[in-house]
């Protein structure tokens, strides 16, 4: 129902856009012939930053930790998992980047000195979003002092990736650019610093491996979010 209200205001209540087709694309909405190829490299770029964790889980992982995920894989579509990798990464990023943030982008086409307000302040409404969770926490018992900490984290992280995928937002213009790092960040989780392994050559080689995402995805992420057909 937002998705339908936002190009009517954008159109008829602000004045931002002239048509419904222009208030869309301002919503990152229209799929075009290279939305494949900028979601590919979207998920590269990803997919480098997890490079640890995907080759750790990958390659080097015993026989009972297969067995082990082998077992949880059999319900891996469960309604948990559409959930998390569908349902939410599709309702969130409509909600709290599409249409929060896309609102602002005719302003900021007017007035780019505005860009980094808008990344920075409206990522405060995803990361506010999922305060309920320690609300649930405390109706369920949980100390107050864990929770506190809980909910302090979960705020800063979440505004933290709502800040991220604005990035990727106002550099690709769609929101399914958007929508494939949450639903990928959402199936890997954080990733974690320590494995649980006596062999050396496998720990010193993970951490290597999160360096090197780190420092891949901090040089690579403009080039690889960038739209390659920047005149749509």
């Amino acid at each position: 129902m937002n998705l339908l209200l936002a190009p009517i205001i954008m159109k008829h209540a602000i004045g931002t856009a002239d048509t419904y087709s222009q208030s869309f694309k301002y919503l990152g909405i229209p799929l075009h012939f290279h939305t494949a190829l900028d979601l590919f490299r979207t998920l590269l770029l990803f997919s480098g930053l997890f490079l640890g964790p995907i080759i750790d889980n990958a390659l080097l992982r015993d026989e009972d930790s297969q067995e082990e995920e082998e077992e949880e894989d059999e319900g891996w579509m469960s309604i948990y998992r559409f959930r998390d990798l569908i349902f939410a990464p599709v309702t969130e990023e409509i909600i709290f980047t599409s249409i929060s943030t896309g609102l602002f982008i005719p302003l900021i086409e007017e007035d780019p000195s505005i860009e980094e307000k808008v990344v920075a302040l409206t990522p405060l409404l995803f990361g506010v979003s999922h305060l309920h969770h320690g609300v649930e926490l405390l109706k369920q018992g949980h100390a107050l002092a864990p929770v506190l900490i809980t909910i302090i984290f979960q705020l800063i992280y979440t505004t933290f990736f709502g800040i991220l995928t604005n990035l990727i937002f106002l550099n690709s213009r769609s929101i399914w650019c958007c929508i494939a790092a949450h639903s990928f960040c959402n199936f890997f989780g954080v990733p974690a610093f320590r494995i649980e392994t006596n062999n050396p050559l496998r720990r010193y080689g993970y951490w290597a491996l999160l360096v090197f995402g780190i420092w891949f995805f901090r040089t690579r992420f403009n080039d690889m979010t960038m739209r390659m057909d920047t005149s749509t």
